[in-house]
């Protein structure tokens, strides 16, 4: 149980980790998606959602971890495609 709770852990900061290194990308702060560190957290995930959990409370964090993820990759795929579209503005006015 001890290596859930460790992997529950790095998964909550690596999460932190890849919404800091989106909001840099579409500030175009840096020049290339956070492709590598979004399969790292998916495959914790992966690897755990099968997985029995005994402890409530580690599987409410696991589950809240999880939940959170999806729906900053919701939000990171509309914004990426609106990015591929030319329809996204950074956040930046039109007018300059």
């Amino acid at each position: 149980m001890g290596e859930l709770k460790d992997d529950i852990s790095a998964l909550e900061l690596k999460i932190g980790q890849l919404k800091v290194q989106y909001d840099q990308y579409f500030t175009r702060q840096i020049k290339l998606e956070p492709l590598r560190l979004r399969d790292e957290v998916e495959k914790i995930i992966l690897f755990h959602t099968n997985q029995p959990v005994n402890s409530t409370t580690l599987k409410f964090r696991f589950n809240s971890a999880m939940a959170k993820y999806n729906s900053y990759k919701h939000y990171w795929t509309r914004t990426v495609r609106s990015m591929e579209d030319g329809k996204y503005t950074g956040g930046r006015s039109e007018t300059g």
